[in-house]
């Protein structure tokens, strides 16, 4: 599941979408928040 985090989170120039997916899975939008994921997984 951390990797779909990286995988949104790199997709910029769609805010919208990852707002939608990251709602969907019950988890308000928060840049830092994927940021520490992806700092995390690598």
């Amino acid at each position: 599941m951390i990797c779909k985090y990286e995988r949104v989170s790199t997709k910029k120039q769609s805010v919208g979408r990852q707002e939608m997916i990251l709602d969907k899975l019950g988890i308000p939008f928060n840049k830092a928040y994927t940021d520490k994921i992806m700092i995390d997984l690598h």
